[in-house]
């Protein structure tokens, strides 16, 4: 729409071992890099004769809101760039974790699905353009993950790397643990106004004291916050640990219950759901 003519020309051409796009109108031209087509992924048609299984659109898209988050963005492993599905045990099982905080769930789901890494950038633009309810299929081969609706046929390459093993770092969390139950929207709302002062450094920390009841505190140059949230149950010793305060409300969130039960272990906090469960290790500070 930038263009005057009303016709343009597009040219591929190779160009001192790089290959160009020239786009001209007849008195504008622009040069473009580009990259080698063979780096593409193979495309995928509507007409091709795709074998998936069939999945609810509504329970692949919650669990991916539950998991997906807890993927790393950059800066960690490659294999933590994106979220792990396997199938074990008539279930499909999704895990993220960006070294800080682990996110594991599941659907009861007879599954043949191989072992596969999608990445996270790309599972966040397949839930924006999910359906709200609808069967959609799904796969994953040697190097493409894909998913079919009625409307889209959405298809990445994986991350070739392998998955490390984080059943370990959940049995170790909950040794030697304190257990407490709070009202999620409570604990949220405290969290958040903590977070106002944790903004102000770089891990984002905020302290949790487990006594008789649960304190949660902030601070910031010449500035702190505590504030004392309703305990329901209570059972342990005194903990007193550290954690970020964005992880803290964003998996929190994802909790599908009115009541959380936080599982405080020596150096982590652990809450989980019917089909999911979360991990956040905590920070020095």
């Amino acid at each position: 729409q930038n263009f005057e003519g009303e016709e343009i020309s597009l040219q591929l051409r190779n160009y001192d071992k790089a290959r160009v796009l020239y786009i001209t109108d007849g008195k504008a031209e622009f040069e473009l890099p580009s990259s080698d087509d063979r780096l593409y992924p193979p495309a995928l048609s509507f007409h091709d004769e795709l074998e998936g299984e069939t999945i609810s659109s509504q329970a692949l898209s919650r669990l991916l809101q539950k998991i997906a988050p807890s993927a790393a963005d950059e800066g960690a492993r490659i294999a933590l760039l994106g979220v792990h599905f396997r199938a074990r045990d008539g279930k499909l099982i999704l895990e993220a974790s960006n070294s800080h905080m682990i996110s594991q769930g599941f659907i009861s789901h007879e599954s043949e699905c191989r072992d596969a890494i999608v990445p996270k950038t790309s599972l966040l633009t397949l839930m924006k353009n999910l359906p709200l309810e609808e069967e959609v299929e799904f796969a994953a081969d040697e190097n493409l993950f894909w998913v079919k609706t009625s409307r889209l046929l959405f298809f990445t390459t994986l991350i070739d790397a392998a998955y490390p093993d984080t059943s370990k770092v959940f049995d170790r969390a909950k040794s030697n643990s304190t257990t407490i139950e709070v009202d999620k929207l409570a604990f949220r709302s405290a969290v958040s106004r903590a977070m106002i002062l944790a903004k102000e450094e770089a891990n984002k920390p905020i302290t949790l004291e487990v006594e008789k009841g649960l304190r949660i505190r902030a601070k910031a140059e010449n500035s702190n916050a505590k504030e004392d949230v309703d305990v329901a149950q209570i059972s342990g010793e005194l903990k007193t640990l550290s954690f970020n305060a964005s992880y803290l409300s964003q998996l929190t969130s994802a909790v599908d219950r009115d009541q959380l039960v936080l599982v405080f272990g020596d150096a982590a906090v652990y809450f989980e759901d019917n089909n999911s469960r979360h991990l956040i290790l905590a920070v020095r500070v």
